[in-house]
C-alpha cells in the first residue's frame, strides 16, 4: 500500500490484524501491530482486543500480559468492548 502512496489507517491495520489473528498467525498479527505503531497510528480497543485474542488462543500469556500492560500505559481501558472482532 505504501508503495502505491496509500497510507494505511487504524481501520486498515485493525482489519488486517483481525484477519491474520483469525488465521492463527499471531506472529504476523504482532508484527502488524508494531508496524502500525511505527507508522504513527494509535491502536484502538478493537485492535488491542484482536491482538490479545490471538495471543491468548495461542497460549502466549506472557505476550498477552505485556500487551495488556501496554494498553494500560497508553490509557486504553481493559474493559470489554461491545464490538469484538
Amino acid at each position: 500500500m505504501n508503495k502505491k502512496g496509500i497510507k494505511p489507517d487504524v481501520v486498515t491495520f485493525t482489519s488486517l490484524i483481525s484477519a491474520v489473528c483469525k488465521s492463527g498467525k499471531w506472529e504476523e498479527a504482532v508484527s502488524l501491530f508494531r508496524n502500525m505503531i511505527d507508522c504513527g497510528d494509535f491502536p484502538n480497543i478493537v485492535t488491542f482486543n484482536s491482538a490479545l485474542d490471538a495471543l491468548c488462543k495461542e497460549g502466549k500469556t506472557a505476550g498477552a500480559l505485556n500487551l495488556a500492560e501496554e494498553m494500560f500505559l497508553r490509557g486504553v481501558s481493559l474493559i470489554s468492548s461491545p464490538t469484538t472482532p
